[in-house]
């Protein structure tokens, strides 16, 4: 993506979007923040890709103040599919095509306070989750999950200094660590693998170990400064991203299943996995007490035990539970791989 000349040029200048087009899709008033974000601002996006744009707004158009005939479909807030004979609707989202390829654009409409309330939200999910460290199932919608990464990694159209402001409302590493918590070391995950092995269905426990690596490598790049949710860009940003050579390597090899093909590769394939969590629970380590924001070290762990143990009696469950999920915090854990065949 480039900035030339009143225009976004995409897709290495195969895609050109003049400013005066992106001017009659947006509806800019005065006061108002425009910005162009998704994948092919990013960069890492294709000839299929949507261009997403956001209006931020004190107030949403309504539909009467729309051109219906230049787009390809306009939604309400309801998510009604608006028509020139609508009214009184609120317009949330617009769709056009981009003139002369298959490029859409996405303009959606979010006014300031829903945007600083969104924000209040991310920092009062940051809060739990730094006073308990073993689940963390207060969620964002994946809409709103987007808007947060395309603020973070977006062209600024119009009014840069409001745009500033607006963003100063959230801290890039708080959403980080937040995100990290809503994929790291989900126990319930290990113990369905557990449960399978168990039972001795092999195909079953080779299909949770894999994808239980993939969220726990998930977890390790939102650690390392990914913003980005969707598991399809997965493999895009662990090439992008800091992690260990060593990690990205074991972890493509486990990925692609390479000479998984009997049942004793299988089993192996099942027990390499577990050593490559715990290795990557153990470069989060490094990266948890690198990072001022991120519970780390002696006062986690402390929090991590008064979570598991302080409003119940000490139980097996209990015990393997804190052990699992302390590894990030301490050294010296038994290795994971020992669960499968000892048990809890």
């Amino acid at each position: 993506m480039d900035l030339i000349q009143n225009s976004i040029s995409l897709l290495g200048g195969h895609v050109r979007v003049d400013q005066s087009f992106i001017d009659g899709q947006i509806y800019f008033r005065k006061g108002d923040v425009a910005i162009a974000a998704g994948t092919l601002i990013e960069g890492i996006g294709n000839k299929f890709s949507d261009l997403d744009m956001y209006v931020f707004t004190e107030e949403r158009r309504s539909c009467e103040e729309i051109a219906y005939r230049q787009h390809h479909r306009v939604l309400s807030v309801d998510r009604d599919i608006l028509s020139e004979t609508s009214r009184g609707k609120q317009v949330f989202l617009i769709h056009t095509v981009v003139p002369k390829s298959g490029v859409k654009i996405d303009v959606e409409f979010d006014t300031f306070a829903e945007v600083e309330a969104l924000f209040d939200q991310v920092k009062s999910i940051y809060d739990y989750a730094c006073n308990n460290l073993v689940l963390l199932t207060k969620v964002l919608t994946v809409r709103q999950q987007n808007l947060i990464h395309r603020l973070f990694n977006c062209l600024v159209l119009r009014n840069e200094p409001r745009f500033q402001e607006l963003l100063g409302g959230i801290s890039r590493w708080q959403y980080c660590y937040v995100a990290y918590r809503w994929f790291a070391s989900d126990f319930s995950v290990l113990l369905d693998l557990m449960g399978a092995w168990d039972k001795q269905e092999i195909d079953r426990s080779v299909d949770l170990a894999r994808e239980n690596l993939i969220q726990q490598m998930s977890a390790y790049l939102h650690l390392v400064g990914s913003t980005n949710l969707r598991r399809k860009w997965l493999l895009t940003y662990l090439h992008q991203l800091p992690v260990p050579d060593a990690i990205r390597f074991r972890f493509l090899n486990l990925f692609y299943m390479t000479g998984v093909t009997d049942r004793r590769s299988k089993e192996q394939f099942v027990f390499s996995t577990l050593d490559l969590i715990d290795e990557i629970q153990e470069a989060s380590r490094e990266k948890l007490l690198d990072n001022a924001y991120f519970p780390s070290g002696r006062a986690a762990l402390d929090t991590l035990h008064a979570n598991c143990f302080g409003s119940a009696a000490t139980s097996d469950y209990a015990e393997t539970e804190y052990r699992y999920r302390s590894r990030v915090y301490e050294e010296g854990v038994r290795p994971t791989r020992l669960l499968l065949t000892d048990g809890i």
